[in-house]
């Protein structure tokens, strides 16, 4: 597919496309998933390129980084491409949130885990406050995001299945 396609499917410029490729500049996680989706591939898939071995050992170190919104970080955990599961840990700095708006990707399972710190959770239309063990399971069809309304860092994982 030539860049001038793919920019097509995604909306966005050829340009932007280029200076991304070269990492000029980051994407949002939605254009990164539109991008992705315009190539029948997973952010996983694309974000750590590791080939299929048997097993996948996540260093801490080595784990690829998604860029999102400020105040947010998060990491590929799961090894791609997978078939089965997409596996995300994160790091969610006090009064920041995952996006501006709720968002939906694909319609599979999603599960999120709070490993430390407070969050709300907007799911459809509701806010749901969570402390540290606590686990929510829903379609990523139904729109959702995550604000850290503590004073610490909070530390999150989210597990998708089938990837999306």
């Amino acid at each position: 597919m030539s860049v001038r396609s793919l920019a097509g499917h995604a909306g966005v410029s050829p340009s932007f496309l280029s200076q991304f490729e070269r990492g000029q500049c980051d994407a949002s996680v939605g254009t990164l998933r539109r991008i992705c989706a315009s190539l029948g591939v997973t952010p996983a898939d694309v974000l750590a390129g590791i080939a299929s071995t048997g097993y996948h050992l996540a260093r801490v170190h080595e784990q690829p980084q998604i860029h999102a919104a400020g105040g947010t970080r998060k990491f590929v955990l799961s090894r791609t491409p997978s078939l089965d599961v997409e596996m995300y840990r994160g790091e969610v700095d006090p009064g920041s949130c995952t996006s501006e708006e709720p968002y939906v990707h694909g319609d599979s399972t999603e599960v999120l885990h709070v490993v430390r710190g407070e969050v709300t959770y907007e799911l459809g239309g509701r806010s749901i406050v969570m402390t540290t063990g606590d686990s929510i399971e829903h379609r990523s069809s139904e729109p959702h995001r995550l604000i850290n309304t503590g004073d610490v860092v909070a530390e999150i994982i989210w597990v998708v299945a089938p990837p999306v």
